[in-house]
């Protein structure tokens, strides 16, 4: 069993209780989904043969991000690791930037 954890760093608004990195400018959010979905290739043989149990995206607020690159990242995951074995897919959320729509996309 193993579990990913994919930081998002970027939030609204920079929480005076927050130790987690975290920025507020999005003018570098491109360049780093690009990295990301570089690193997850690079990941590839870290996890081995393990079946994934839980992926976890955290940060920041990753629910800034819009669908479509969630999405890019959560392809890029499911065509690099094993996710047949998946029980848990958690990501954190400020309430202020969630919609029904959004929620119901995620499922998707």
């Amino acid at each position: 069993m193993a579990g990913i954890y994919i930081h998002i760093p970027f939030c609204n608004k920079k929480c005076y209780y927050c130790d987690f990195y975290s920025i507020t400018n999005l003018k570098n959010k491109d360049y780093f989904i690009k990295a990301l979905i570089k690193e997850i290739s690079l990941k590839k043989n870290y996890l081995k043969n393990n079946k994934i149990t839980t992926l976890y995206f955290g940060g920041g607020t990753p629910t800034i991000l819009n669908i479509s690159d969630l999405k890019k990242i959560i392809n890029k995951i499911h065509k690099t690791f094993d996710l047949s074995k998946l029980k848990e897919f958690t990501i954190e959320a400020n309430p202020e930037n969630l919609t029904k729509d959004y929620i119901n996309k995620i499922k998707q």
